[in-house]
């Protein structure tokens, strides 16, 4: 008996890579016979501060990716908004170094606290008092920047007059209900 065998690969990338296998059989009477297995590789994302002393690890895939153009956001990313790529608390390790605090209540009263490296002042994570089960992870310290693909944007109401996000950016006027970013 001869048994044909041909595999199809379909490729595609989201926040990682995904590879899905599908081998076609041709069985005892003849009849194609497709048998699937599904691959699911996730590179863990990796990242770091500018002169390299903190290096972290997230794994998983994130649990959102956004933008925040509050007027704090801002000035403490030296530009019109902040990229946060948000993990579960257990998703995020810390590889090597330190890092700094500083802490100030959000408008909503709750304590917003701003991480950094203590040698080179890199902005590195954001956690949130009302959410303290997720880690914001700074979109610009990330080593594989082409994984970053916000799907929404935050305090639109603050942003920069001359800047036009693309439409595919869900965007909200301050923090909306029931968003974790």
């Amino acid at each position: 008996m001869i048994i044909a065998f041909a595999l199809v690969t379909c490729q595609h990338v989201h926040l990682g890579y995904c590879a899905c296998e599908a081998a076609l059989f041709r069985g005892k009477l003849g009849d194609w016979v497709a048998k699937t297995r599904e691959v699911h590789v996730i590179d863990d994302l990796t990242g770091g501060c500018l002169c390299g002393a903190v290096r972290y690890r997230c794994s998983g895939e994130p649990d959102s990716m956004g933008l925040c153009q509050c007027e704090r956001c801002q000035r403490q990313s030296g530009s019109s908004f902040l990229i946060a790529i948000v993990y579960s608390r257990e998703s995020v390790t810390f590889e090597s170094g330190e890092l700094g605090v500083y802490t100030a209540a959000d408008d909503s009263g709750s304590n917003l606290s701003r991480h950094f490296c203590l040698s080179c002042g890199s902005a590195v994570m954001i956690t949130l008092d009302r959410y303290p089960e997720i880690r914001s992870m700074m979109g610009g310290t990330v080593d594989d920047k082409s994984r970053i693909r916000p799907t929404f944007s935050l305090w639109c109401s603050s942003a920069q007059p001359w800047l036009e996000l693309p439409r595919d950016i869900q965007q909200f006027p301050d923090y909306p209900d029931g968003l974790i970013a």
